[in-house]
């Protein structure tokens, strides 16, 4: 049998060792619970740096985005506007050229035609030469054609009055040699009078057909001209309106 005492001690024991595994349990309990909490607070540590790493790469590539964006925007207009520049510029040379161009055909124009009524000129006064010598060659001619026979007119006259004939004949000789100078004189009047009519005239319908002519080329070169710079304002107005459109598609896409 055992004694009181023993069981006494037994029962503290029991309870001591019984104390001691709650004790211990709690402290595992505890320690578990610890760990537990440590892996929850790590873990959500963990998700909280996860997402703020995730929002800071969203935000980054967003703003990296948007950069590129900026940039091709950027880029874009700067061609646009380099493209537009150059547009202009090649504008602006072919007009240059064009007016040069104009220029140098109205001066190369209004040389020829000074050249051609120098020409002219110089031909009309070479053919009026020509005339008056002729003219003049031909009255020594009447000239000396008179003298001489006026000179045999005489001659025969000496010998009709040695030959005792009347005064009457000698007056009418000389009434019929004047009128026949007289009406030689009217003629050649009338043929110079007529000479200079005919010359004015060709002159002067020469002068109308080369005024004519000027104002016709005038015209057509005018005409011509306004055609071109047409042609230029309407395909300037053309690109005009698809580069508008161009602009005003990529704003909207």
């Amino acid at each position: 049998m055992t004694t009181g005492v023993e069981h006494e001690e037994r029962v503290e024991h029991e309870e001591r060792v019984e104390h001691e595994e709650r004790v211990e349990h709690e402290e595992r309990v505890e320690h578990e619970e610890r760990v537990e909490h440590e892996e929850r607070v790590e873990h959500e540590e963990r998700v909280e740096h996860e997402e703020r790493v995730e929002h800071e790469e969203r935000v980054e590539h967003e703003e990296r985005v948007e950069h590129e964006e900026r940039v091709e925007h950027e880029e874009r207009v700067e061609h646009e506007e380099r493209v537009e520049h150059e547009e202009r510029v090649e504008h602006e040379e072919r007009v240059e050229h064009e007016e040069r161009v104009e220029h140098e055909e109205r001066v190369e124009h209004e040389e020829r035609v000074e050249h051609e009524e120098r020409v002219e000129h110089e031909e009309r006064v070479e053919h009026e030469e020509r005339v008056e010598h002729d003219e003049r060659v031909e009255h020594e001619e009447r000239v000396e054609h008179e003298e001489r026979v006026e000179h045999e007119e005489r001659v025969e006259h000496e010998e009709r009055v040695e030959h005792g004939h009347e005064e009457r004949v000698e007056h009418e000789e000389r009434v019929e040699h004047e009128e026949r100078v007289e009406h030689e004189e009217r003629v050649e009047h009338e043929e110079r009078v007529e000479h200079e009519e005919r010359v004015e005239h060709e002159e002067r319908v020469e002068h109308e057909e080369r005024v004519e002519h000027e104002e016709r080329v005038e015209h057509e070169e005018r005409v011509e001209h306004e055609e071109r710079v047409e042609h230029e304002e309407r395909a300037e107005h053309e690109k005009r309106v698809e580069h508008e459109e161009r602009v005003k598609h990529e704003k909207s896409g």
